[in-house]
């Protein structure tokens, strides 16, 4: 777990070395929500970062969660089961599974990701719609919470694995705060410090910093003119 305050202190230093006022000009709220977009910014960048940059690759290791086994929330319906994703899921990276039909039980060879509006197509063509002599099924993301699995009454469905990237929980300091911590959205309380869940020694907490600093920087300075991408994917820390 990297503190929340060292994250501050890291990126107030960063922003020191560019303008000493930048510190005093940033309540702690405002700070962490820097601190929580450039969080998010490297999350959704994540896979193009480990590909451009190989120092990320093994860190990106703390990200990924392999083969977790869905849970499975409704198997009424007769053409599709729903599952529950993992309440810290974020992307995903690859499904897998095991179908049964007559005691005998096999792995899927294909599992293929449709639109939801494209389902009712996709479920007519013999060479798409679930088959258990193709091994093969369906599935679509309803929301980021629920999977819908299509196995068109062809077998039924042992299990199915995801392997995923993990969401990182924002950051807050209450403890840094003037009065009551209410977060960016103006309704949240916070009352205690919460870090960053990675590893002190997982260097991606510092490409966090480097574009909290950054962010700051392009807002506060409008002559800053260097692009996202070029901080992003720079293999440089410390640096904006």
């Amino acid at each position: 777990m990297v503190a929340a305050k060292t994250l501050q202190y890291e990126v107030n230093k960063l922003l020191g070395r560019i303008n000493t006022s930048y510190e005093s000009d940033i309540n702690a709220v405002d700070l962490d929500a820097y601190i929580n977009n450039a969080k998010d910014l490297v999350l959704s960048r994540v896979d193009k970062l480990v590909e451009k940059n190989r120092i990320f690759q093994r860190d990106f290791a703390d990200l990924l969660e392999i083969d977790k086994v869905l849970k499975l929330k409704n198997s009424d319906n007769k053409l599709y089961n729903i599952y529950s994703l993992p309440k810290d899921y974020y992307d995903y990276t690859r499904l897998s599974g095991f179908i049964k039909l007559n005691n005998c039980e096999v792995k899927l060879e294909t599992l293929l990701y449709v639109q939801q509006d494209d389902l009712n197509e996709a479920l007519k063509d013999p060479n798409i719609k679930p088959s258990w002599g193709w091994r093969s099924g369906i599935y679509y993301f309803k929301s980021d919470k629920e999977l819908i699995f299509y196995h068109d009454n062809e077998y039924d469905v042992s299990k199915i694995l995801i392997s995923y990237i993990k969401y990182l929980n924002d950051i807050a300091t209450p403890s840094n705060a003037n009065g009551e911590y209410i977060k960016s959205d103006g309704i949240t309380v916070v009352k205690e410090d919460k870090g960053l869940d990675l590893r002190k020694e997982n260097i991606l907490w510092r490409k966090i910093v480097q574009i909290a600093a950054y962010l700051i920087h392009k807002d506060l300075d409008k002559n800053f003119k260097p692009e996202i991408d070029s901080i992003i994917f720079n293999d440089k820390l410390g640096i904006i």
